[in-house]
């Protein structure tokens, strides 16, 4: 419920640079339940079998989700020259900046065809092209 609780607040707020914060705690969400899903197995609540399937479904909702990240940034980088540059530098060091806020935001994002939120082991976060938070993003 986190996950898709997150991409719904993200939505709701006023600027992109906000939305794709809260995209960022949607992962971040869905790296717990990857954890709890493992967890499941090792502690036999839950066949390999049965988790794997449900780790599969959740490396596509990662790469959704990390898509839809990458989508945003283009289309507020479209809007001011200086936003993606000054996101860049806010994420780094977790301070807001206003000036790379855009005042306009894109079109809700598509809600059918996606798997339930479920998990993906650790592994699986380099494949989905998932980097540490601390590193900030690539530009």
């Amino acid at each position: 419920m986190s996950i898709a609780s997150n991409v719904a607040e993200g939505w709701g707020r006023h600027y992109t640079a906000e939305f794709i914060q809260f995209l960022w705690r949607a992962n971040g969400s869905l790296v717990a339940v990857e954890t709890q899903l493992s967890l499941s197995a090792d502690l036999e609540f839950s066949t390999q079998q049965e988790v794997d399937g449900l780790l599969k479904q959740t490396q596509i909702l990662g790469k959704k989700i990390l898509n839809l990240e990458r989508s945003l940034e283009r289309h507020q980088s479209k809007e001011s020259p200086d936003a993606a540059s000054g996101f860049a530098i806010r994420c780094s060091q977790r301070t807001p900046s206003s000036t790379s806020k855009s005042a306009t935001r894109p079109a809700a994002p598509a809600t059918s065809g996606l798997p339930p939120p479920t998990a993906l082991p650790d592994a699986s976060l380099a494949e989905r092209g998932i980097r540490h938070r601390t590193s900030g993003p690539e530009h």
